[in-house]
């Protein structure tokens, strides 16, 4: 499927929970409870010229590629309920959200080519962060696709650093990555 920059969290099929809805919220493997506090005004004061500006609304973009099977692997119980959670957290951040699931076609050089397209959206020039989340299988220095193949951890982050991705230059690029190491 094309990348398409103008999908928010709720076009993406992340679930909107209220914070009532959070609470009482059953899953196989736990409930989605992710829940952003205001750091007190000290905090804040003691800190706030060591850290990054976030004042634009949105914050920026964040990619979630939650991929549950893998030629070869045991389905990945409980990613859905990661990529949930991954959800609920970023929009109380104030990201738009981009997700693709195995049905969205997540074979390594999809992936890749889904990477590829996100690192040159141009709205990470007026963004003040980005978040990549990678759910798969994976083993030391390395994740896969649906169709079992390998991709460098390092090769994606190349793809975001300030050579290829100009847009997110000066500003935190945080990935978190959901797979086993081997």
């Amino acid at each position: 499927s094309k990348f398409n920059p103008l999908l928010s969290y709720t076009e993406v099929s992340c679930p909107a929970f209220t914070s009532d809805e959070i609470d009482n919220i059953d899953l196989p493997d736990g409930c989605v409870n992710v829940k952003v506090d205001h750091c007190s005004e000290e905090f804040f004061h003691s800190n706030y010229k060591k850290s990054y500006p976030m004042q634009r609304l949105p914050r920026g973009y964040a990619l979630i590629i939650n991929v549950n099977e893998v030629v070869g692997k045991p389905a990945r119980t409980g990613t859905n309920f990661d990529r949930d959670n991954l959800c609920n957290l970023l929009s109380q951040l104030h990201f738009n959200i981009i997700v693709y699931n195995d049905k969205d076609g997540l074979s390594a050089q999809e992936m890749v080519m889904k990477l590829k397209s996100f690192a040159k959206l141009e709205h990470h020039h007026q963004a003040d962060a980005c978040f990549i989340c990678l759910l798969s299988h994976g083993e030391e220095e390395y994740i896969f696709g649906t169709d079992g193949k390998r991709i460098p951890l390092n090769e994606i982050f190349m793809l975001f650093d300030n050579t290829n991705c100009k847009g997110l230059l000066g500003k935190p690029k945080v990935f978190i990555i959901q797979a086993c190491r081997g």
